[in-house]
């Protein structure tokens, strides 16, 4: 399944759905011409994932984290 969306800038963004429904590739495109496309392969869902994996501390160290959920 393919769907577009139009911004009122002229800008495109074309996404593709697979029959499973996952998003497997996304097309974006501005007025000027510009374009970025990004596509999603050995997507795997509900798979195994370490805690470490979420833990800022390992994966960036010395990252300062601003809380903007009441901004």
């Amino acid at each position: 399944t393919q769907l577009t969306s139009s911004a009122y800038d002229g800008a495109t963004i074309i996404y593709w759905i697979s029959n499973s429904g996952l998003l497997i590739k996304v097309e974006a495109a501005d007025a000027a011409g510009y374009s970025v496309d990004m596509e999603y392969t050995n997507i795997y869902l509900n798979s195994s994932i370490s805690d470490d994996k979420f833990d800022i501390d390992k994966v960036a160290p010395g990252v300062e984290i601003t809380d903007m959920t009441e901004a």
